[in-house]
C-alpha cells in the first residue's frame, strides 16, 4: 500500500485503547504540570484497563508508563515534537529510574486529553517533566521489586532491579524474572509515594548522547507530519485572507474554475486589528493541493478596508513607539531599588541608547496546516499544534460538540516556534470541514504563512545607566512594545507582560539602583509568541548596553561582566568556561573583531562570543561562535548541543535580515525571495561547551537565540568602533546572497 493511502486514523493508537491493551501489564498515570512551574507527583497506578487514572481527584494524568509482558516499556506522550528531541529526553529519564536497557524503550503519541495533554513551550518539553517522569519510572520499580520478591519467593531486601529485570542473590544463588512476567503483578501493589530517585553520580542513560527516536522515521520517510496526513474521501482547501488588518468580506466570491466550493471564514478570536466574529477570510476547496492554491489565486473577492487598518504603517508604528517612549504611561516591570533619577543626575559616566528592533514572522519550514473530518456528531482532527488541548477546546467552540465527541491526533511538527500554539488555522479549518461535509486539509500558502502571521512585536528600548569605578551605578530600562499577553486575554490591565520584559528582569548583574519601565503600545497588528520571545529583544538591548559601559569604563567587555556577576557562582563559572572556549580571540588577525553576550532565561544560563570579518555596507561574515551553556544538567548533550546550534542559526537570521514591514495594514513580505535566510556556507562554526552545575533542570530550546544579536553586534563595535543599535543588520537584502 503507497503512503498516501494509509489511513491517518490508523497512524496513532488511541488512549482507550492503549489501556485496554496493557491488561496484563502495569499502567502508571503521570502527573505532568500543565502550567511551567507547577511540580508533579505521582498520581497513581491502575491495572490497565480499568481507566480510572482521569477520574484521580485533583490530578491531571498527563503521560502513561506501560510496562507490558514482552519487557518492553511504552511512554505515551502528551507533549508535540518539532526536532527538540523532547521525546528522547524524556524517554532517557524513564529508563534511568526504570533500570531498562534503552531499546527496551518506545515512545507512542498521545492524543489530545485534558489529562493526557500539556503545552509545549518555553523549553519546558523535559525540564518540566522530569521530575513526574522521573518519579512514576522510579515507582514502577519500586512495586516491580515487590512483584519480583513475591514471585521469587525471597526477601524483598534481597532484590534489586536490573536490567529490564529483578534480581536476587540469596546463599550465592542468583535469580532473576523478567519485568514482563511480572508486570500484572506488579500492578495489584500499592504505588510508593516517595520512591528513591538513582543517585545522579549513578546515571547510566542520562547524560549521554543517545541518537534521537525521532529521526529514523524522518530519514526513511515514515514520519507524518502534518502535511503527510492523508484521509479516505478528503479534500483540500486553500486559505485566502483579507488584504489588510482588520478588513472583512463583503460577499462570497464565485467559485473558481476547477474548485468545488469557497468557504467564508470568521475569525475565532480578536487579535490586533482583528475582531472576533467578523469574515476576514475565504477558503477554496478543490481536489488537491495545487489546484486549491490556484483557485485561491483566481478568486475576485470584496473587501471592506476600515481605516485602523489603512493606518498600520511600519513608520506611524514607530513614530507612536517613540513618542510613548518620551512621555508614555509605564507599567513597573519589578520593584525598583533606589532613586535611580538622582544617581543618574548625579552622575559623570553615563550612556543613554535607544535600541530598536522590528517585527518578526515565524516563517516555519512547515506551512501551517490543518485536517479535520467532521461528521455531525463527531469531529476528528489531525494537526501539527504544539497546544493540543487548545486544539480541543477550539474544536468545541467551533463545532459545540462535547469534548468525548472531538479526538486530536498530533503530528510531527516541521518548525513550531510559538506559531503552531495559536489557533487561527485550526479554527478556520473546522469551519470548512462543517461546511463540506468531507474529510478536508487546509493548508496556508507560504504567502499566507507570511502575511497573516503572529508576529513578535517591535520593541522600541531605552537605557539610561552610569557606571561609578568598575560598577554601575544606575540602571534605568525602559521599554515600549505591544503586549502578546494583553493580546490573547492572558493579561490582567495593569500588570506588566512578562513577554515583554523577559530577559530584563532579575538579572544577574550587580547594580546600585535600578528601574525597569514597560509601555504597552497599542497598536492593530497581531503579535504572539516567538522563539525565545521577549529574551530576543530585551537580550540586544541589556548586552549592548552592558558592552557600552564596559566600553566607557575602558574595561574589557568579558572582565567588566565579570565584575558585576560577582558573588553568582553560576554565572561566574559559564563567563569563564566562555572565556577560554573562545580565547582564539587573543590573536585575530587584522580585519577580524569579536563580542562577547550573556543571557539567562528559561532556567538556563548562555554565553556566546562571536567572531566577525569582512564588514561591508550590505553584509558580513560570522566566522565562528563560542557558545557555553548551564542548563543545570544535560540529559542528552548532543541534544543540547544541537538545540544551541539552531538557536544560533536562527538568531543569526533575525539578528543580520529578519524584518516584516506593514504599508496600510498589510505585510510587505510574502516569500523566501525577498526574506533572507542563512545559507549554508554561511553557517559559522559554532563550539558548544555544557556547563554541569547540577542546578535545577532549564531549558534548551530558546536560550540558544537571545545572545548571538547582541554578540555580534558588540563585535561589529570591537571591529569597526561603531554601534548598532537597530536591528536587522542588513533590512531589505532579500536573497541577495551569493
Amino acid at each position: 500500500m503507497k503512503r498516501d493511502q494509509v489511513d491517518a486514523r490508523d497512524a496513532q493508537i488511541s488512549r482507550r485503547h492503549f489501556l485496554v491493551a496493557g491488561a496484563a501489564g502495569l499502567t502508571l498515570g503521570v502527573v505532568i504540570p500543565a502550567i511551567p512551574g507547577v511540580r508533579g507527583v505521582l498520581a497513581g497506578a491502575t491495572p490497565a484497563g480499568a481507566a480510572t487514572a482521569a477520574a484521580i481527584p485533583g490530578a491531571n494524568v498527563n503521560a502513561y508508563v506501560h510496562i507490558g509482558t514482552d519487557n518492553k516499556v511504552t511512554l505515551m506522550y502528551g507533549g508535540c515534537e518539532f526536532g527538540q528531541g523532547a521525546m528522547t529526553g524524556l524517554a532517557q529519564i524513564l529508563a534511568e529510574e526504570l533500570h531498562v536497557p534503552w531499546n527496551a524503550i518506545k515512545v507512542e503519541q498521545s492524543l489530545a486529553d485534558p489529562v493526557v495533554s500539556y503545552i509545549t513551550g518555553g523549553s519546558t518539553a523535559v525540564r518540566e517533566q522530569f521530575a513526574p517522569v522521573a518519579t512514576a519510572g522510579a515507582a514502577a520499580r519500586e512495586m516491580l521489586i515487590t512483584a519480583g520478591a513475591q514471585t521469587l519467593n525471597v526477601s524483598r531486601s534481597a532484590c534489586v532491579a536490573s536490567n529490564g529485570a529483578v534480581v536476587a542473590t540469596v546463599n550465592g544463588t542468583r535469580k532473576s524474572v523478567p519485568y514482563g512476567k511480572i508486570a500484572a503483578l506488579a500492578a495489584t501493589v500499592s504505588v510508593p509515594t516517595n520512591p528513591p530517585l538513582t543517585d545522579p553520580a549513578n546515571y547510566r542513560v542520562i547524560g549521554h548522547s543517545i541518537p534521537r527516536l525521532d529521526v529514523p522515521s524522518k530519514v526513511n520517510g515514515s514520519a507524518v507530519y502534518g502535511l503527510d496526513v492523508r484521509v479516505p474521501g478528503m479534500v483540500f482547501a486553500a486559505i485566502k485572507h483579507a488584504p489588510a488588518f482588520g478588513a472583512t468580506l463583503t460577499g462570497t466570491p464565485p467559485v473558481p474554475s476547477g474548485s468545488l466550493a469557497v468557504v467564508p471564514i470568521v475569525a475565532l478570536e480578536s487579535r490586533g486589528a482583528i475582531t472576533k466574529g467578523n469574515t476576514n477570510a475565504v477558503a477554496v476547496v478543490a481536489t488537491n493541493t495545487w489546484a486549491a492554491i490556484q483557485g485561491s489565486r483566481q478568486l475576485r473577492t470584496g473587501w471592506n478596508i476600515p481605516p485602523v487598518a489603512v493606518q498600520l504603517n511600519s513608520t506611524a508604528i514607530r513614530a507612536q513607539a517613540d513618542a510613548l517612549m518620551a512621555d508614555g504611561s509605564a507599567i513597573l516591570g519589578e520593584t525598583p531599588t533606589g532613586d535611580v533619577d538622582a544617581a543618574l543626575a548625579a552622575a559623570k559616566s553615563k550612556i543613554d541608547s535607544t535600541y530598536y528592533l522590528p517585527y518578526l514572522p515565524h516563517v516555519c519550514m512547515e506551512v501551517l496546516n490543518c485536517t479535520v473530518d467532521y461528521r455531525g456528531n463527531s469531529c476528528e482532527i489531525w494537526v501539527p499544534t504544539q497546544a493540543a488541548t487548545f486544539v480541543m477546546a477550539t474544536a468545541q467552540q467551533v463545532t459545540g460538540l462535547a469534548a468525548n465527541a472531538i479526538t486530536v491526533h498530533t503530528t510531527l511538527l516541521g518548525g513550531g516556534l510559538g506559531r503552531k500554539f495559536e489557533q487561527d488555522f485550526v479554527a478556520a479549518a473546522i469551519q470548512v470541514a462543517m461546511k463540506i461535509r468531507k474529510p478536508v486539509m487546509l493548508v496556508y500558502p507560504r504567502e499566507e504563512d507570511f502575511t497573516n502571521d503572529q508576529y513578535r512585536p517591535m520593541a522600541v528600548v531605552n537605557v539610561k545607566a552610569a557606571i561609578a569605578g568598575q560598577s554601575v551605578s544606575a540602571w534605568k530600562y525602559r521599554n515600549v512594545s505591544a503586549s502578546i499577553l494583553g493580546q490573547h486575554g492572558f493579561l490582567t490591565p495593569g500588570d506588566p507582560d512578562s513577554q515583554a520584559t523577559d530577559g530584563a528582569t532579575a538579572l544577574s548583574y550587580a547594580f546600585g539602583t535600578s528601574r525597569l519601565e514597560w509601555v504597552p503600545l497599542p497598536v492593530g497588528i497581531p503579535v504572539g509568541f516567538w522563539r525565545s520571545v521577549g529574551h530576543s529583544i530585551n537580550a540586544f538591548a541589556v548586552e549592548s548596553a552592558i558592552d557600552e559601559l564596559a566600553a566607557l569604563a575602558h574595561i574589557d567587555p568579558f572582565s567588566f561582566r565579570r565584575g558585576l556577576l560577582a558573588g553568582n557562582a553560576r554565572a561566574t563559572a559559564v563567563l569563564a568556561a566562555s572565556d577560554a572556549l573562545s580565547s582564539w580571540r587573543h590573536s585575530l588577525p587584522a580585519g577580524h573583531g569579536w563580542g562577547v553576550a550573556f543571557s539567562e532565561g528559561f532556567g538556563s544560563l548562555v554565553c556566546q562570543v562571536a567572531e566577525i570579518s569582512r564588514v561591508t555596507a550590505t553584509s558580513m561574515t560570522v566566522n565562528r561562535v563560542a557558545c557555553v551553556v548551564d542548563c543545570g544538567r544535560a540529559i542528552n548533550p548532543k541534544a543540547v548541543e544541537m538545540q544551541m546550534q539552531g538557536g544560533i542559526v536562527h538568531g543569526l537570521n533575525a539578528t543580520l535580515w529578519g524584518e516584516m514591514k506593514f504599508v496600510g495594514g498589510a505585510a510587505q513580505t510574502d516569500n523566501f525571495d525577498s526574506y533572507r535566510m542563512l545559507q549554508l556556507h554561511e553557517m559559522p562554526h559554532v563550539d558548544v561547551r555544557i556547563v554541569n552545575s547540577g542546578a535545577a533542570l532549564g531549558g534548551i530550546g530558546e536560550p540558544g537565540v537571545p545572545p548571538i544579536a547582541p554578540a555580534v553586534a558588540n563585535a561589529y563595535y570591537n571591529l569597526t568602533g561603531k554601534r548598532v543599535r537597530t536591528l536587522p543588520f542588513f533590512p531589505g537584502q532579500g536573497m541577495g546572497g551569493d
